[in-house]
């Protein structure tokens, strides 16, 4: 297009001050700031020598310590945490996606016998829960509590991701299938060859919504487990925050490893360091995921 045709939107733009682009963009840097200095915080005083005298750093820490970070390193019950957790992010992750996309795929069609009645059934759990009792005697009852299994089958099914995966699915030409019923494909072939791989934007938003709550929760850790081997990151995380604990934890990695140590632990130190050793992991997966990402949370959003 012929830039003397928009002579009003040119001159709209020679009309812009370096007072307008402050207003624009400082709101916008403050706000980052706002983002990342409380991480920034928890980095410097997590190697803060000075935090045991009581003076935590804003800037920059005086002197530099890596012992609370071996502290953590150097805990078996810190890195069996960390290998559950994964466990369950990993498995959970994909067997939930993989479920809540073979409902949204029966869902999505308008024939499907009592369709109706499925929708009515699965969205009444959004709003009501049964408590926590209940939910108890029935992992108790199918044999769930103190079980591995506990962070993957209550997990396996989430109607919001249902919802989101139906609307990428309608979106999809009926042609597509129609196709590849003519070739002789049936619902399960369609589904693993067309629609999921055709839908990996969406499919990619929703495994990273099912791993940030797999990897955040701790709920299900503390009140259905009881062994250590099945401890998460978060339930550790939780456990050594409490300031009635943390200070004999400091005291027992300390005698496991060095005298010398007790110079440079401090219970808020070793806080800092577990939180950001529990964060790290799932901020890294983000930047991997984000361009699929950002496309599938706009799924239905534009249509075309």
């Amino acid at each position: 297009m012929d830039d003397r045709a928009q002579p009003g939107l040119l001159s709209h733009h020679r009309r812009a001050t370096p007072a307008m682009y402050l207003g624009i963009y400082a709101p916008l840097v403050l706000l980052s700031i706002s983002i990342v200095y409380p991480f920034y915080y928890y980095l410097i005083n997590s190697v803060n020598t000075e935090l045991i005298k009581g003076t935590p750093s804003f800037l920059l820490p005086g002197n530099y310590t890596l012992k609370n970070y071996q502290v953590i390193v150097a805990n078996d019950r810190m890195f069996t945490a960390f290998v559950m957790s994964t466990l369950r992010t990993v498995i959970g992750t994909v067997f939930t996606v993989f479920n809540c996309a073979m409902c949204a795929f029966a869902l999505r069609k308008p024939n499907l016998p009592f369709r109706n009645v499925y929708l009515v059934l699965f969205a009444i759990p959004l709003f009501f829960s049964g408590g926590l009792i209940p939910i108890y005697l029935n992992f108790r009852f199918l044999g769930l509590l103190d079980n591995f299994l506990v962070y993957i089958l209550p997990n396996l099914f989430s109607f919001f991701y249902v919802i989101i995966m139906m609307t990428s699915f309608n979106d999809l030409p009926v042609s597509l299938e129609d196709s590849a019923r003519i070739d002789g494909a049936g619902y399960l072939r369609i589904f693993l060859r067309i629609y999921f791989p055709i839908s990996l934007p969406m499919i990619a938003a929703i495994a990273l919504f099912a791993g940030v709550a797999q990897w955040n929760s701790w709920f299900d850790t503390v009140y259905f487990t009881r062994s250590e081997e099945l401890e998460t990151l978060q339930a550790v995380l939780l456990r050594i925050i409490k300031q009635s604990s943390l200070g004999s934890f400091v005291q027992e990695m300390a005698a496991l490893q060095d005298e010398t140590m007790h110079n440079y632990l401090n219970p808020e130190g070793v806080q800092f360091a577990t939180m950001l050793v529990t964060v790290i992991p799932i901020v890294m997966v983000y930047p991997f995921l984000q361009r699929y990402f950002i496309k599938g949370i706009l799924i239905g959003s534009i249509k075309g």
